[in-house]
């Protein structure tokens, strides 16, 4: 998740010092890019950039806030008022409201485009929220998921996630991992009730995490999608990976983290340590484990 924190964006990317046209590797980005934060529009215009200019390089996949219901809200710092502010505050040029809401709108048409998931070498499974719960289903039993992953429509939009009786997209982009003193909790299905989201949201453990796995052939899921004190969680035997590239979210104190993979599978943290509490923004280490 950036959730519209420009300047994280921006200095992960002073990592590759080179810049993206002169580096061999891939950058893949896990959705969230807007909302909550007060420069969504700077950095889906930066992401979507960088996609136009590196189209083999750059991926970027959707999550749940690349959706109009979750953007328009009314919140001061939804993507969709961050856009009629900035518009208003324009001094070189006078921009209406209906304009604002004209850009608002065609960039959710661009998202309805993104895709939902990766597969990085063949083995790190990368979406936003999680794992489907259609796994556990014995209708789908001899379905090959990752086939049905890539099948998924697109244009996607809010009616087409909800009409999808196998909640595939849905659990792609809700879904969160139990934590790991909750699994005695687990149905026997691997798959539970997600409290913190509730309505048709789910969670899931350990048994549905290695009947994903075995499935699919991958070893590890990296996803966002939860706010992390230190910009990383790795939970269920270091086989899922939580990222989150925000910092300060919401007004909070929490690092922001990116990993690297190499060749080989070797997986890399970088991570914005903040000592202090108010220490200034651009005073930012970096910690690679």
């Amino acid at each position: 998740d950036i959730h519209g924190s420009y300047k994280d964006l921006k200095f992960f990317q002073s990592l590759w010092k080179l810049g993206v046209d002169m580096s061999p590797s891939h950058y893949l980005f896990l959705g969230d890019y807007v909302d909550r934060g007060f420069h969504s529009l700077e950095t889906i215009a930066y992401l979507l950039a960088l996609k136009v200019q590196y189209p083999k390089q750059v991926w970027l996949l959707r999550g749940n806030h690349e959706f109009s219901d979750q953007n328009g809200g009314t919140s001061p710092n939804s993507f969709k008022n961050v856009i009629i502010e900035l518009c208003k505050s324009s001094k070189h040029v006078s921009i209406d409201e209906s304009l604002a809401l004209s850009i608002w709108n065609a960039v959710n048409t661009v998202f309805t485009y993104l895709p939902i998931a990766a597969v990085i070498g063949k083995k790190i499974f990368c979406c936003h929220g999680g794992i489907p719960r259609m796994i556990a289903d014995p209708n789908y039993a001899n379905l090959n998921i990752l086939e049905a992953i890539s099948n998924i429509r697109r244009p996607l939009t809010n009616e087409g996630v909800a009409a999808d009786k196998s909640c595939l997209a849905l659990d792609l982009l809700w879904a969160d991992p139990f934590k790991d003193e909750d699994e005695p909790k687990v149905n026997p299905s691997g798959f539970g009730e997600n409290r913190v989201r509730g309505g048709n949201c789910i969670a899931f453990g350990k048994r549905a995490l290695d009947n994903f796995l075995a499935r699919t052939g991958c070893s590890h899921i990296f996803r966002a999608h939860q706010s992390q004190q230190n910009g990383v969680n790795i939970s269920k035997g270091a086989r899922v990976v939580t990222i989150f590239s925000s910092s300060h979210y919401c007004g909070g104190y929490n690092s922001a983290a990116v990993l690297f993979v190499n060749q080989t599978g070797r997986i890399r943290v970088a991570i914005t340590k903040h000592h202090q509490a108010n220490i200034p923004e651009d005073n930012i280490t970096v910690k690679l484990n």
